[in-house]
């Protein structure tokens, strides 16, 4: 499955996963609301910059994906996942020694080529928390040299 995330220049957003379109407008408190017709229902989307942390919530849940040195380990559905460096705008997503998501950032979002079907029920407000997390990184790249983190695709 692909998946295509876009941040508008007017903060909302937009998500296309195998053609079906989801909004993603801003709320208050730096949430964002991921739109999702799945049986999980609308998201909000969180990203810190201070504390490099990303957070998702939904009705009855919440997924906290704190990053450490570029990397982040967080457990779903009773397993532990694995966010790789996001080095030369590469994303991989593993758990254990499976993949289970792939792609790359974008100029106004990223690209996800390979997302495995159990990753379907949080990877649109997922998507939507690299988007974030991808433009800070490159924020404090243009403000403190080429960071070892995220690259800034050309164009």
């Amino acid at each position: 499955m692909v998946l295509d995330a876009k941040h508008g220049l007017l903060g909302d957003g937009r998500i296309r996963l195998d053609g079906k379109r989801s909004r993603v407008r801003r709320d208050t408190g730096g949430w964002y609301v991921v739109e999702d017709a799945s049986s999980w229902g609308d998201a909000r989307v969180l990203y810190r910059d201070a504390q490099d942390l990303a957070a998702i919530q939904w009705a009855g849940a919440i997924l906290r994906i704190p990053f450490h040195e570029g990397e982040a380990t967080f457990e779903w559905d009773d397993r532990p996942y694995h966010i790789g460096t996001m080095i030369e705008g590469e994303i991989h997503i593993r758990q254990e020694d499976r993949s289970v998501v792939r792609g790359h950032v974008t100029v106004a979002g990223l690209r996800l080529e390979d997302v495995a079907t159990e990753f379907l029920p949080i990877i649109r407000p997922l998507a939507w928390a690299l988007v974030l997390r991808s433009e800070s990184v490159a924020r404090m790249a243009r403000f403190t040299g080429p960071s070892a983190d995220v690259a800034v695709p050309p164009g």
